[in-house]
């Protein structure tokens, strides 16, 4: 599903770093700190150990990585009257404690609007700690901008550990012209409360899945992409890459809806057919040990193979690699890449 960025609606969002810094960083944010900021050592839900950014008491911080490190990325929030609050109900104890008795109030009927910019174009997983402050079994609904997941809700009495649908939620996003999000609406209650994210960077524009083997330069071929899968009916292109490969070798990118696994030339078969036939793109010879081709939407192989928003393709490179005895020929590993308008 693909969520526009709605009024009086509380979002995560995450765009590029600036240029020169490190890309795809992962986050840890606790929101509030009137009961405390969870140690490194804690990870949360997520079992993402690492440094705790805290917002509080301003409305804007800039972001450091679980290392500690800055990385040009910055939170900020808008838009209801709902302050930071502290103390809880007393009924969460220890570490979950410094997470969960603080946070802010979304407001009365106003909800807050939560963004965040620095991240790389890719997949991610966020991690939302969303509760009522008065009443713990009114049901907070969190739905993913850009997502892969639909909308989920959590509510409930704290029950001594994180479990997902009672004391956070979890959403597989991708991101989009380098933002990514959860909207955070209030339902049957009047004072929600936000006191936590988890932003784990889950790979690149696409899923890595099934098994490449070590071909002549003596390590596996992985698909990877350039370009974001979200964005390719405006300006941004998405390409295609396998890596390592044999400079100067050839080989093609293909493409299915089914996915397997079983033994092909000197590796594994990772893409199957599912209800068409498998898709060949044009061949194309390596340079500087990676294979690469640009997907061209408006021209697919054949009809059935189109790529369109919100529809799922599984990816995969063939390439020659006689040096490498054997059959002479080897696969990467396979790359599923949802692609959302």
């Amino acid at each position: 599903m693909s969520l526009q960025k709605p009024a009086c609606l509380l979002a995560s969002v995450l765009a590029l770093l600036v240029p020169g810094r490190a890309l795809g960083q992962s986050f840890n944010i606790d929101i509030g700190d009137l009961g405390g900021v969870p140690p490194p050592s804690y990870g949360g839900a997520a079992g993402q150990p690492g440094v705790w950014n805290v917002l509080a008491p301003s409305l804007g911080i800039q972001l450091v990585d679980l290392q500690g490190n800055p990385t040009g990325a910055s939170l900020s929030v808008c838009c209801s009257s709902g302050v930071f609050s502290g103390g809880g109900t007393g009924s969460i104890t220890g570490r979950h404690a410094e997470l969960w008795n603080d946070a802010k109030l979304s407001g009365g009927s106003q909800n807050d609007y939560y963004t965040l910019s620095g991240v790389q174009d890719g997949i991610y997983d966020i991690y939302t700690y969303a509760r009522d402050l008065l009443d713990p079994n009114a049901i907070q609904e969190i739905a993913g901008m850009n997502s892969y997941t639909p909308v989920a809700t959590c509510s409930g009495p704290w029950p001594g550990m994180h479990i997902e649908g009672i004391t956070y939620v979890k959403h597989r996003v991708a991101a989009v012209d380098n933002s990514i999000g959860v909207f955070f609406p209030q339902i049957s209650t009047l004072f929600g409360e936000m006191a936590g994210l988890q932003v784990v960077r889950v790979s690149n524009a696409g899923i890595n899945y099934c098994t490449s083997t070590p071909n002549s330069l003596g390590v596996p071929a992985v698909m990877s992409s350039e370009g974001g899968p979200s964005t390719y009916f405006a300006s941004k292109p998405f390409t295609l890459v396998a890596s390592p490969v044999p400079t100067g070798t050839m080989g093609l990118f293909f493409y299915g809806s089914g996915t397997t696994q079983v033994p092909l030339g000197n590796g594994f078969l990772c893409v199957s057919s599912g209800s068409m036939s498998i898709a060949r793109l044009p061949p194309a010879v390596a340079q500087a040990n990676a294979l690469r081709h640009g997907l061209n939407f408006a021209a697919p192989p054949f009809a059935a193979a189109k790529i369109l928003p919100g529809s799922t393709w599984n990816f995969q490179a063939w390439y020659r690699d006689p040096q490498a005895g054997g059959t002479g020929s080897n696969l990467s590993d396979g790359m599923t890449v949802h692609f959302i308008p």
